[in-house]
């Protein structure tokens, strides 16, 4: 068979294009147009076929555009099964480390997102914690892809548990743990039964719907209070789920999401007149955000800031209510709030 005539090799060919070209809207139709219903039944065939492994094939091509691809979509940020992902959100929080320990904790993920919400606290109860929440008010998105991202992740960790191990946890431990997921169960797809030896509790709601979630060591999110309009109600809330001295780990993005989406080039529009609404965020800033979460109760430990200088160029075009903000509060895009219940 030539190589050239299979359209598998095509598919793959076209995957490659879709992740490395810059006509990616081309690509991506050659793609959709390949694996139309007819070429992709010809692919399972293919596969599927007592031909497929005796015809001579160009596997090592094959093999070499699987290594591509691994290699691209490991170091992208948004690909939920590369390490890249979970290294990002874990380096938000690496100054977390130096004022709590895990072991015995009962942790909350709060507002775990729908894609992989057991990932986060996956993470918290394999350092340590004794119970590790995760709470979303939004269904999961797809179970089986869920499911899939949380075995990706423990596969890394057992692969490599210094490298996933944070502030005095025991490595040794944490493959203790990662052994007492379900990993088979998860490989199929299901998450029902795959935690069902961990500490780790998953819930779908809202954080005040559920009074036993309580006695908190640890409140944990990321990118969420940007989102949440009643601030104080919403502080107030967890504070109450907090022990007294319990820790809050919040990082919170400050950009115009509509700058995530393409839609603007300035990370800062929303500050600009005529710059929108910030596509479902508060638009509340980072000094407004410590004030408020002071008067809550909280006390602020340390903060970290990601800055851009880039928001010097709205200086002189800033709405009034921003107009005073000072040059670091202006500059920081994304920062991490480590707090304590007083």
């Amino acid at each position: 068979m030539n190589i050239e005539d299979d359209p598998s090799v095509e598919v793959i060919r076209a995957a490659i294009e879709l992740v490395t070209s810059f006509e990616k809207h081309k690509v991506f139709d050659r793609l959709r147009l390949l694996m139309s219903e007819e070429a992709a039944t010809k692919v399972r065939e293919q596969f599927a076929s007592e031909q497929r492994w005796l015809t001579p094939f160009d596997w090592p091509f094959l093999h070499e555009a699987s290594q591509k691809l691994n290699s691209i979509l490991s170091d992208n940020w948004l690909y939920p099964y590369g390490p890249r992902k979970y290294r990002d959100q874990l380096n938000y929080i690496k100054s977390l480390w130096n004022f709590v320990a895990l072991d015995g904790m009962r942790a909350l993920d709060f507002g775990s997102g729908h894609t992989a919400p057991h990932l986060m606290s996956t993470f918290l109860y394999i350092n340590g914690a004794t119970t590790s929440f995760s709470v979303e008010p939004l269904p999961i998105a797809d179970e089986a892809d869920a499911a899939r991202m949380v075995l990706h992740f423990l596969l890394l960790a057992l692969q490599d548990p210094k490298a996933w191990t944070v502030g005095r946890s025991d490595p040794s431990r944490l493959v203790e743990r990662a052994a007492q997921f379900d990993l088979s169960n998860l490989s199929s797809g299901r998450l029902a039964g795959s935690f069902d030896r961990t500490g780790v509790d998953y819930r779908n709601g809202l954080a005040e719907q559920y009074d036993n979630i309580s006695d908190l060591d640890l409140i944990y999110s990321i990118a969420v209070f940007e989102h949440i309009m009643k601030l104080d109600e919403v502080f107030s809330m967890l504070i109450g789920k907090l022990k007294p001295g319990g820790h809050m780990c919040h990082v919170i993005d400050f950009s115009d999401h509509n700058f995530h989406a393409g839609l603007t080039p300035l990370r800062w529009a929303y500050m600009t007149p005529g710059g929108g609404d910030g596509n479902g965020i508060n638009r509340v800033r980072l000094s407004r955000m410590v004030e408020i979460m002071r008067r809550s109760g909280l006390e602020i430990l340390h903060i970290d800031r990601w800055k851009s200088e880039s928001s010097k160029q709205i200086r002189g075009n800033l709405l009034p209510e921003y107009e005073n903000l000072s040059d670091e509060d202006l500059e920081t895009y994304t920062a991490t709030i480590i707090a304590r219940k007083m």
